[in-house]
């Protein structure tokens, strides 16, 4: 069952093909007939055009077979294979243009119907121009490194074939203007078509090697990633060893997720399966491997006790609002070092009251953990809450003797 993915890179593949092998024929048909060989060149590079069509036409249809036991993860890489394949024809092609220009320059022809050779050019533009749209939309929202190459490939045989018509043009008209026609225009414009070939061919290859030796993905894409995970703040104390690589449209990202040391497995899990699937949002077809691990700050206090603290701080009264509860390990037992907002104007004797009442009120809420420091913060009358008029703090302070 072939996926909608699949169907709109088969579909952009099948495109590609049907229009090279159109392009590519006429081109040549002309070239042969006015002898031009600025055309010639052309066509030569839409034959390449064809050539790297037909390979990715079976390159996206292989790509999309599923994973099995020879090939676990996959057989994305076959698409970088096609398209390190085709960067070195077309670098080879280019390099002969190059040559055959320059042999040109010395026995440049005269051409005959240019007329119709400007007309098969501007045409070929056209159609290359609005193939490779077609073919990069897809590109882009499938994440196919084979139709994307494939597609700027088209794009730059727009700039060529303009290039080159317009070269075409220019002979009758400097014919008309010093009486004869620059005929070496078609052998300099073949040049520069030929070096353009080979600067792409050479671009084409190192793009789609640089995946089969497993190179990271994009910065953007590593900078989101980690975007992503540090949203994740105060559920996770950190993460280490983010690695990943990309096989044709498969992107594959893994790393070590540091959680605290007191969270349960159940916990730990939903977190890191909360961060796979924000990751799958954001970037598609990827498949994200992530290991939990306890993390190094392992003298921290465990949720639950300061869980216990912070209510203690909460059912007191004068305590207007919790600013902070930390702890961490001494020996065998775990300091705690709690911080509560009282009234600004609280005397300084029912202050220091206040703070014993909170440390007992601590030592009998965590036998375990007797150990506790008490900072007290003044607050605004407008940050203060409401005292419960039932219960004053020397009935509370009564009640913990």
């Amino acid at each position: 069952m072939v996926s909608a993915g699949g169907r709109a890179r088969r579909g952009a593949a099948n495109l590609s093909v049907l229009t090279n092998f159109t392009v590519s024929g006429v081109k040549l048909a002309v070239g042969i007939l006015t002898g031009s060989l600025a055309v010639i060149a052309e066509s030569l590079h839409s034959l390449t055009d064809l050539l790297s069509s037909v390979m990715l036409w079976f390159a996206v249809r292989i790509a999309d077979t599923p994973a099995d036991e020879g090939h676990p993860y996959g057989h994305g890489k076959v698409e970088n294979f096609s398209a390190l394949v085709e960067g070195a024809v077309v670098a080879s092609a280019g390099a002969w243009i190059v040559y055959e220009s320059i042999l040109r320059f010395g026995s440049p022809p005269e051409l005959g119907s240019v007329g119709i050779a400007v007309a098969v050019m501007l045409f070929s533009a056209a159609v290359n121009f609005f193939v490779s749209r077609r073919l990069l939309a897809v590109a882009r929202r499938e994440n196919s490194v084979a139709i994307e190459t494939n597609a700027y490939h088209l794009y730059s045989d727009v700039l060529a074939s303009a290039g080159v018509g317009a070269s075409l043009a220019l002979i009758p008209l400097t014919g008309a203007l010093f009486g004869r026609p620059w005929y070496w225009i078609d052998a300099a414009v073949g040049l520069l078509v030929g070096l353009y070939i080979v600067r792409l061919g050479t671009g084409l290859v190192v793009k789609a090697f640089m995946p089969l030796v497993d190179a990271p993905l994009p910065d953007e894409d590593l900078a989101r990633i980690e975007e992503i995970i540090r949203s994740f703040e105060g559920k996770v104390l950190g993460y280490h060893e983010l690695r990943s690589r990309a096989a044709g449209p498969d992107r594959f990202v893994d790393f070590h997720l540091e959680v605290s040391p007191h969270m349960s497995m159940a916990e730990a899990h939903e977190i890191a399966s909360e961060i796979r699937r924000r990751i799958e949002r954001e970037l598609g077809r990827v498949s994200v491997l992530i290991n939990t691990e306890a993390g190094r700050r392992c003298d921290e206090a465990p949720p639950e006790i300061l869980e216990k603290a912070r209510r203690v701080l909460e059912d007191t009264p004068e305590v207007s609002k919790v600013l902070g509860v930390k702890g961490r390990r001494v020996g065998d037992r775990y300091r705690l070092e709690v911080t509560a907002g009282v009234p600004e104007n609280l005397p300084l004797e029912r202050s220091n009251v206040l703070a014993v009442l909170l440390r007992r009120k601590l030592n009998k809420a965590l036998p375990l953990h007797p150990s506790s420091e008490i900072i007290l913060e003044g607050l605004p009358a407008g940050e203060c809450r409401e005292r419960d008029k039932a219960e004053t703090l020397d009935e509370v302070i009564s009640a913990h003797r």
